[in-house]
């Protein structure tokens, strides 16, 4: 079967979608599948700064909300016509697209590409393209909406990386037999428990001698890195600098953040390592002895079933997470991980502080043991093909 991915984002990123498209290639690869991506990435540099120069000339002269619709049709016009080139040159069985903008773009050309469009919607495209721009229910808002549901409706199926975001889709009015929830999934032989001596935290220059917690996440406000670093400010007061929080990932957030750990004096506690490459990340949970992923709710948006959760737990990791979205599809309180109120510093504190004083291996085996069963990227790549019409 002949598959095309295609974004509406750069390709690779930093970031969930990235991993996910990269590794469900993989998987389709491996089971004897071609796969294809196509993403921003291969828009004619030149044809994207023409459109965003012709769109700050629309935004001088009419206003921002003219400036909005003028951008979203141009891109949408770019994207059709990339889409078009490639998969009338390589005849797709399936165009897999990865939000509304490629949904859009690929079925304006239904009647003339052999491939299925399928969509995956992997968050709150409305909400997270307006974060901080636009209220809900302002025209920006209400347009972007639109496109959700318009791009819900023109595709063939729609899959959701969680229960909560299907709800969501279904909240535009989608058959609710046209949607199918398959959450996100890992590479459990990439991501793997540390042997003895394997922990390897040199190379990333981190202490040997210290209880390291890792919160993979990038600084950005629905990630909640904040609560992670005043949870350390609690956890030094119980175990002084004997732990290091090591924060991975980029953001606006990152001024506040590194203000926060100033003023309290916290710089022997946090590090800010930015964005590592998601080749690296391996090691870095296997020198990890907790994960944090501390997200919080903004608006309707809550946290997926975290990629970076899965692969804490796959490397034989303790996890504590916010008890939102799709964390709590994820993790059994006490049973592969813990749950703790969103916000709540105090009991982010105290779950870090169990698992630095207390024996955790049953609790990272049954974890291992659940992504082993349950979220496989070669297990899910299939349930992907058998949504596709593929035989394995």
């Amino acid at each position: 079967m002949r598959i095309l991915f295609f974004s509406s984002n750069r390709y690779p990123h930093i970031g969930g979608q990235s991993v996910h498209m990269a590794k469900l290639s993989d998987a389709l690869t491996r089971l004897g599948h071609s796969v294809d991506i196509l993403s921003a990435s291969d828009v004619p540099p030149a044809a994207m700064l023409a459109l965003t120069r012709s769109a700050a000339i629309v935004r001088i002269l009419f206003g921002p909300w003219l400036w909005f619709v003028y951008y979203l049709y141009g891109l949408r016009a770019l994207f059709a016509m990339l889409v078009l080139r490639r998969a009338r040159s390589k005849m797709y069985d399936v165009i897999h697209t990865q939000d509304p903008i490629t949904a859009i773009s690929a079925s304006l050309w239904r009647g003339l590409l052999a491939g299925k469009v399928f969509l995956t919607i992997h968050g709150y495209f409305a909400y997270e393209s307006v974060a901080g721009r636009a209220r809900e229910g302002s025209f920006m808002w209400s347009f972007l909406q639109k496109w959700e549901s318009t791009a819900c409706h023109k595709a063939e199926l729609i899959f959701t990386v969680d229960e909560e975001i299907r709800k969501y889709v279904e909240g535009f009015d989608v058959d609710s037999q046209k949607i199918v929830a398959l959450r996100n999934f890992v590479d459990i032989d990439e991501f793997s428990p540390a042997s003895e001596g394997d922990r390897n935290r040199e190379r990333f220059n981190l202490p040997e001698d210290k209880f390291l917690v890792l919160c993979p996440r990038r600084l950005v406000r629905k990630c909640g890195v904040i609560y992670a670093a005043r949870a350390a400010k609690r956890l030094r007061e119980r175990l002084g600098n004997e732990f290091v929080l090591v924060c991975t990932g980029e953001g606006v957030e990152r001024d506040r953040i590194a203000r926060y750990v100033e003023d309290n004096d916290l710089q022997s506690n946090v590090l800010l390592l930015g964005n590592i490459p998601h080749e690296n990340m391996p090691t870095l949970f296997r020198a990890a002895d907790a994960v944090v992923i501390p997200s919080v709710t903004v608006g309707v948006e809550r946290e997926a079933t975290s990629i970076s959760a899965l692969e804490a737990m796959a490397s034989g990791v303790p996890v504590v997470a916010s008890n939102i979205g799709g964390l709590r599809e994820l993790i059994s309180p006490q049973e592969n991980g813990y749950l703790v109120p969103e916000r709540d510093v105090h009991a982010l504190a105290e779950a870090l502080f169990r698992i630095a004083t207390e024996n955790q291996s049953a609790l990272v085996e049954n974890a291992r043991e659940d992504v082993v069963s349950n979220y496989s990227h070669i297990e899910r790549a299939k349930e992907y093909l058998s949504h596709y019409g593929a035989t394995h």
